[in-house]
């Protein structure tokens, strides 16, 4: 008898056939709100006329309902409410409507911005930080023009010192 000795047959395995692939929503886009603009020090009518600028340079609208603009200090701490329409300003001015002349503001807060600077975060309503400016001291602007502090561009970190320039115009853009 030839062949090799000792050689049983062994069937070949068969699998069971792969799962039908699963439906899997693709992630929703990220917020993409930042902090674009602070008048830290007031305008020349009043240093109490603070004011921040959100910016949206998404696609989508974004719901701010159950955000919150915070300073790390307790003050301001502002819930945020409305919407910001797609590449879309949201103005916050403080205690009353006449900070920003003929703007007329998204929504009004309380509590003082403080001049040696601030670390800022801006969460959305499951508390993830949207953005963040740890500006301590403030990265630009200046309190005796009274020119704001400007984002270069809404893409790069609010962290990134370099990121920020003084206005040109007094008062801010």
């Amino acid at each position: 008898h030839s062949g090799p000795q000792n050689s049983q047959y062994v069937p070949p395995v068969l699998l069971p056939p792969p799962p039908p692939p699963v439906d899997v929503p693709p992630p929703s886009p990220q917020p993409n709100v930042v902090i674009n603009e602070i008048a830290w020090m007031g305008t020349t009518v009043s240093s109490s006329n603070e004011w921040m600028e959100l910016y949206n340079p998404g696609t989508l609208a974004v719901d701010l309902t159950g955000w919150k603009l915070a300073a790390a200090d307790g003050t301001p701490s502002i819930n945020l409410l409305g919407t910001i329409a797609v590449q879309g300003f949201y103005l916050l001015e403080r205690t009353d409507d006449n900070t920003v002349p003929n703007v007329t503001a998204s929504q009004i807060y309380t509590g003082a911005l403080s001049n040696s600077g601030e670390n800022l975060s801006l969460t959305d309503g499951s508390g993830n930080v949207i953005d963040q400016v740890n500006a301590i001291p403030w990265f630009a602007g200046n309190n005796t023009t009274k020119k704001t502090m400007q984002r270069i561009n809404p893409l790069v970190s609010g962290n990134d010192a370099t990121n920020w320039q003084t206005s040109q115009d007094v008062g801010g853009t």
